[in-house]
C-alpha cells in the first residue's frame, strides 16, 4: 500500500466517524506514525508505506475514530506560538485562551509601572502550564506561583516549564486555588472550570469523554470555582491588584455583580474574544 492510499482510507474512516477535519486529521496522524513532518508526507504519496508504520498508523486511527481529541493522541499542542506537550490529565489549550495570556502580559507590565517591581503573580489551576509558562517567557523579571489540585496535571506543566526553560521561575503548588500560599498576590489569572455541569453531556465526545471533568465542571450555573476564588480573594489580593479570568460567553452579567459584591470598589469590564463573546473578565481592585 502506498502512503496516498492509506491516506484516503484513513481520510474516508475519520469522515465516517464525523471528524469535520477528516483529510487534515488524516495527515496528522499518517505522519505522526511514520515519525516525519506533513510536508515530508505529502511529498512520500506514491512511495509504498511501510508494513510497521501502517499497524501503528490504523492504531492512531482507531483511537481518533473513537473521537479521543487529535492533540491527545499526538500528544502535543501548539499555544501562543509554543509547542506544550498535553494528555488526558490536562484541559487542552483552547485559542481563545490566547486572550487571557495577551491580557496577563499587558497587567504584569502596568502592575511592574505601578508598583516599581515585578507583581507577585498566580496561576490558578494551571493545567498543562499554558497561562504561566507564556508569562514566564514573555515577561523575564516575573516569578510565578502556579496551583493546581491535580497532581498529575502539576506534572504535565512542570514538564512543559523545564522543556521550554521556565522551570525556575515557576513554582508549582498542589493545592485548592489560593489555599495555603504564604504570599499575597498582585495579579491573579485563571481559566477556571466554568461550564455548567448539565451541559457536559451535551458537549462534543472529544471534550464530555476524554478532557478532565474537574478542569470543566463548574457546577449547576458553571460559577461555582469562581465565587470560590472571588471569596478568597477577598482577603488575599493586595489593593491595587488586579484578577483576569476566562469566563464562558453567556456568563459575564453575572460574573460581573460577583465581582463588584465582593470588590465594591474595583473596576470591572470584560475583554471580547475574536468571535465577539465577552471572554476575559478583568477585575482590578481598589480600597
Amino acid at each position: 500500500m502506498t502512503y496516498g492510499a492509506q491516506l484516503a482510507s484513513m481520510r474516508r474512516t475519520l469522515h465516517d466517524a464525523g471528524i469535520e477535519e477528516a483529510r487534515l486529521e488524516a495527515e496528522l496522524l499518517l505522519a505522526e506514525a511514520v515519525g516525519i513532518s506533513r510536508p515530508q508526507l505529502l511529498a512520500r504519496l506514491a512511495q509504498p508505506l511501510e508494513s510497521t508504520a501502517e499497524l501503528t498508523s490504523q492504531h492512531l486511527l482507531s483511537r481518533r475514530a473513537q473521537r479521543e481529541p487529535l492533540f491527545y493522541i499526538l500528544r502535543r499542542r501548539e499555544f501562543y506560538g509554543r509547542e506544550l506537550v498535553v494528555g488526558p490529565s490536562v484541559l487542552i489549550p483552547r485559542p481563545e485562551t490566547e486572550l487571557l495570556v495577551e491580557e496577563a502580559v499587558r497587567e504584569v507590565r502596568r502592575l511592574t509601572d505601578r508598583l516599581g517591581r515585578a507583581p507577585v503573580t498566580i496561576d490558578v489551576g494551571t493545567g498543562s502550564g499554558a497561562i504561566a509558562i507564556n508569562l514566564a517567557i514573555e515577561c523575564p523579571d516575573l516569578t510565578i506561583v502556579a496551583t493546581d489540585l491535580s497532581s498529575d496535571a502539576l506534572k504535565v506543566a512542570r514538564s512543559n516549564a523545564e522543556r521550554l526553560g521556565v522551570a525556575q521561575r515557576i513554582a508549582f503548588v498542589h493545592t485548592d486555588l489560593l489555599q495555603g500560599l504564604d504570599r499575597a498576590p498582585d495579579l491573579i489569572v485563571s481559566n477556571p472550570p466554568y461550564i455548567p455541569t448539565g451541559e457536559l453531556a451535551e458537549l462534543e465526545p472529544e471534550i464530555a469523554l476524554f478532557e478532565p471533568r474537574g478542569a470543566l465542571d463548574g457546577g449547576p450555573d458553571g460559577l461555582d470555582v469562581i465565587r470560590r476564588l472571588f471569596s478568597r480573594a477577598i482577603d488575599g489580593l493586595h489593593e491595587g491588584g488586579s484578577i483576569l479570568l476566562e469566563i464562558g460567553h453567556d456568563q459575564w452579567p453575572t460574573v460581573q455583580s460577583l465581582a463588584l459584591s465582593c470588590f465594591p470598589h474595583a473596576t470591572v469590564d470584560v475583554l471580547d474574544d475574536l468571535a465577539g463573546w465577552p471572554r476575559v473578565g478583568r477585575i482590578r481592585h481598589y480600597v
